[in-house]
C-alpha cells in the first residue's frame, strides 16, 4: 500500500462516487485530505468517515464550482497556500452531464452549463492551486471518460466538455513536464454514479464499476504517474 504520511491532496468534488472513493483511498495511504465541494453537509460526513477510519485530520473548503467567480477561484489558491504551504497532489472528480441529447435540440444554458463545469472549472481551479502544486513538485490528475463513450451520438455538450478538457490536459502535461507540475488525464471506465446514471438511468449495475475499484488506481498514478493520459482498465 503507499505511504502519503505528510502529503496534502485537494479533492475537487470530494462527495461524489469518484471523489468520495478517492478521498478514502487517500486518507487510508495517510494523507491530509482536502475536502472541496459545495454541500457541506455531505462534506461534513466525508470528514466524519475519515476521522473514522483513522485517516489524519481532513479540511473542508466549500466551493460551488459551477457559480465560483474568478475571485473565488482565486480565494481557492491561496487558502490552499496559506493553510498547507501548497499541495502535492490535487484530484478533479467534478462532472456534469443532464443526459443523452441530440445537439440541435441542446438549450443554450445547457451548453454553457456543461462546458463550464466539466471543462472551464477544472481549467480554473487548477490555475488557482497551480503554484502551491509547483511548490511541491505535485501531481493534478482529471477524470476523463473514454473516448468510445464521449464521442458517439448524443453526448451533447458533455461530450464537447469532455474533448475540451482532454485537449487541455494534454497541453498542461506538455508545458509543464519539466518544472512541474505533473498533468494527467485518468481515463475511467463506465462508473457506478448520479452522472452515469443521468446518461444512461436505463442501464444495467453489471456493466459499470464500483468507484471502489479504481479509486488506488488514481492514487498511484498520483504518487508515481507520468505527465499525460492513462486509461485506467476496467476490473470487475
Amino acid at each position: 500500500m503507499l505511504d502519503l504520511q505528510g502529503k496534502t491532496v485537494l479533492v475537487c468534488g470530494a462527495t461524489g462516487a469518484l471523489g468520495g472513493a478517492c478521498a478514502d483511498a487517500l486518507g487510508a495511504a495517510g494523507a491530509t485530505v482536502v475536502l472541496a465541494g459545495k454541500n457541506i453537509r455531505a462534506l461534513e460526513k466525508r470528514y466524519d468517515a475519515l476521522l473514522a477510519q483513522g485517516a489524519p485530520e481532513p479540511a473542508i473548503y466549500p466551493i460551488n464550482f459551477e457559480g465560483a467567480s474568478g475571485a473565488d477561484f482565486e480565494a481557492f489558491g491561496e487558502q490552499m497556500q496559506s493553510s498547507f504551504g501548497g499541495l502535492d497532489g490535487m484530484i478533479w472528480a467534478v462532472g456534469h452531464w443532464h443526459g443523452l441529447e441530440a445537439l440541435n435540440n441542446l438549450l443554450p444554458e445547457q451548453w454553457f452549463r456543461s462546458m463550464h463545469v466539466n471543462a472551464s472549472a477544472a481549467w480554473l481551479s487548477f490555475q488557482a492551486c497551480f503554484a502551491g502544486l509547483r511548490m511541491r513538485r505535485g501531481c493534478a490528475i482529471f477524470a476523463l471518460q473514454h473516448p468510445s463513450q464521449t464521442q458517439q451520438a448524443f453526448a451533447g455538450a458533455y461530450g464537447a466538455a469532455q474533448a475540451a478538457l482532454r485537449n487541455w490536459v494534454l497541453c498542461a502535461a506538455s508545458e509543464n513536464e519539466r518544472l512541474g507540475p505533473r498533468v494527467i488525464g485518468a481515463e475511467l471506465p463506465p462508473l457506478k454514479s448520479k452522472l452515469r446514471l443521468a446518461a444512461f438511468p436505463a442501464e444495467s449495475v453489471n456493466n459499470v464499476l464500483d468507484a471502489r475499484l479504481v479509486a488506488p488506481e488514481l492514487i498511484a498514478l498520483l504518487a508515481s504517474g507520468a505527465p499525460g493520459i492513462h486509461s485506467i482498465p476496467a476490473r470487475h
